[in-house]
């Protein structure tokens, strides 16, 4: 992290209200000011969208999010990722091995399709077994769905889903689903929520405070699973806390890692609860430890991921165990909700922001019981600020190059609706800007805008839609 000695002063604007009074008694605790603005602040806690990053790039200012990391938190981008770190290290990696099959769906690009009203690849309907199909980029739970192969009923309704979003806000991806998961009591699925905190450029800690989230209804038998019950197979605290209406589901479902492993049935090779416990800690510090290596990786470095200096990040990464005891991973979350943790687990919530703002502030020397560091890399560029200026750079020849693919517009000046926070959003304004034939706005529904720069969810697409279609008509004039 940046130099915090002397003043230290926090904007703090926490994610919800669960972690509010535990990251201000945490700043604290360890000598924090507390300010109303960044502009007064020497580290800003918020969401990636509200970070100051001008003064951040500019090195004034210490954030809790990394600029660039969708390679690990966008699901498609996570798979390329990891098929791209296979074919120079091989399939066995503890990263690579850990992800269940996975294949992405790119709805502009029906080259693996039958026809060009198939959305699924065409291998898909003889491949057999279920598997999950979600948007690159949903959270919560939503937008996803578990489908049989095999059943055309299920194929249908995938199709509707795709063809419901054709045209494409966002690659999906089909994931196999692990149909021998390690079951709660013998009944009920889980996933494990762990926390890990990446720092600079790069050091990687694992805290031993991972959430294991119950479904709340029962899995079923092997032969007769019922894949539409959400309430059984996605345990997504989201999902789960609907159940019943009272979010009281959630609460009595989740679980510590000893806590879980007391009521699993126990396989062949961890004959113990606290050797299951071990087990499954030592399968995820391998799989996170070469994750982010993969991602940051001088041979292949990720497009999508620059840690750097003046920044750190608290990620979410979700795993399933199967019945023997082998981890898989899911998925990697960025601003992860720590409600997860619920009122019951609240104490452990607090360790954890506790020591997150430990070794924020430099004290690493007591980090024994909480984060186990597992991976530290030297920084691509010894100077932070040379790294900083490749970051902005990067954003500003982005921007540049969307500034130059509108050169033609009928007459007057071209309208671009820039969002407010979106990635790259203040290279791209500052980029057109500087032109004289373009005007900026922040309206997202401006009248004869020639270009949005947008969060794929906000992108206008029928509009986009309706533009290809007149420039295919007018070419085809």
């Amino acid at each position: 992290m940046r130099e915090t000695a002397g003043v230290k002063r926090i904007a703090l604007a926490p994610s919800t209200n669960y972690e509010r009074q535990l990251l201000e008694d945490a700043f604290d605790r360890f000598g924090w000011e507390r300010v109303n603005s960044p502009r007064e602040a020497t580290l800003q806690w918020g969401k990636a969208r509200d970070i100051d990053w001008r003064a951040v790039l500019d090195g004034e200012l210490v954030a809790n999010s990394y600029y660039l990391k969708t390679a690990l938190t966008r699901k498609a981008d996570l798979a390329k990722l990891l098929a791209k770190h296979a074919k120079i290290v091989g399939p066995n990696s503890p990263a690579t091995s850990a992800v269940p099959e996975t294949h992405v769906i790119d709805l502009d690009d029906s080259d693996d399709s039958d026809n060009e009203s198939s959305s699924l690849p065409a291998w898909f309907a003889t491949t057999g077994g279920a598997w999950v199909l979600k948007r690159s980029e949903s959270n919560r739970g939503e937008d996803i769905f578990f489908v049989r192969s095999e059943s055309p009923e299920d194929r249908l309704e995938a199709e509707r889903l795709l063809a419901a979003d054709r045209g494409g806000e966002s690659p999906w991806v089909l994931q196999r689903y692990i149909k021998r998961p390690m079951l709660v009591d013998g009944d009920f699925k889980f996933h494990l929520r762990v926390m890990v905190l990446a720092i600079d450029d790069l050091r990687v800690f694992v805290h031993d405070a991972a959430v294991a989230l119950c479904a709340a209804e029962r899995f079923g038998e092997e032969d007769g699973v019922d894949l539409s019950n959400k309430f059984a197979h996605a345990t997504n605290h989201c999902v789960q806390k609907k159940h019943g209406g009272d979010g009281k589901t959630t609460e009595s479902n989740s679980f510590t890692i000893d806590e879980l492993c007391e009521r699993v049935r126990l396989p062949k090779d961890s004959p113990t609860a606290a050797a299951l416990s071990e087990c499954i800690r030592n399968q995820i510090d391998a799989v996170v430890k070469d994750l982010f290596f993969a991602a940051r990786s001088r041979a292949s470095p990720a497009v999508g991921f620059f840690p750097m200096a003046g920044s750190f990040e608290l990620f979410g990464l979700d795993f399933i165990v199967d019945e023997d005891g082998k981890v898989w991973l899911l998925e990697v979350n960025s601003d992860p909700s720590l409600a997860v943790f619920g009122e019951r687990l609240k104490p452990l919530c607090s360790d954890l922001i506790v020591d997150v703002v430990r070794v924020v502030s430099g004290d690493t020397n007591k980090v024994d019981g909480g984060f186990r560091l597992v991976l530290e890399l030297p920084p691509r560029f010894p100077d932070a600020t040379e790294a900083r200026r490749r970051v902005s750079k990067l954003v500003s020849i982005v921007g540049s190059f969307t500034a130059g693919t509108y050169d033609e517009h009928e007459g007057g000046k071209k309208v671009a609706s820039i969002a407010i926070g979106a990635p790259g959003a203040k290279g791209a304004a500052k980029a057109l800007a500087a032109r004289e034939d373009w005007e900026v706005t922040t309206n997202p529904n401006a009248p004869l805008c020639s270009l949005q720069w947008a969060p794929h969810r906000t992108v206008r697409m029928r509009q986009l839609r309706s533009k290809r279609l007149r420039e295919e008509l007018a070419g085809g004039a």
